[in-house]
């Protein structure tokens, strides 16, 4: 239940789809690029926020800094904390923090 992108779990840089298969790096895998997904959540998360993917490709809440963009993977579909199961209506896009403006 990670979240994958071009080169595989991703820092955010550009995630892409998710994988509820997992693989090893340049092993080929199952993706799942529309509709809703299972994720892990790497923090808390509350449902409707906007998610992207921490370093370990885990769905995290899209907080860019003041001066920053993230890109988005969805939108949470159920509440939980770190290590749970949830679930993403996948949309991607970049959210830009309000102090960018």
């Amino acid at each position: 239940y990670e979240i994958v992108g071009v080169t595989g779990v991703q820092t955010c840089a550009l995630p892409i789809c998710v994988s509820d298969l997992g693989g090893a790096s340049g092993e080929y895998t199952d993706v799942i690029v529309d509709g809703i997904a299972l994720v892990e959540y790497g923090g808390n998360v509350t449902r409707g926020q906007l998610l992207t993917a921490d370093s370990d490709g885990k769905a995290v809440t899209a907080a860019p800094a003041a001066t920053a963009s993230a890109r988005v993977i969805g939108v949470a579909m159920l509440s939980g904390v770190s290590g749970d199961i949830g679930s993403v209506l996948i949309d991607r896009s970049t959210v830009t923090n309000g102090a960018n403006s």
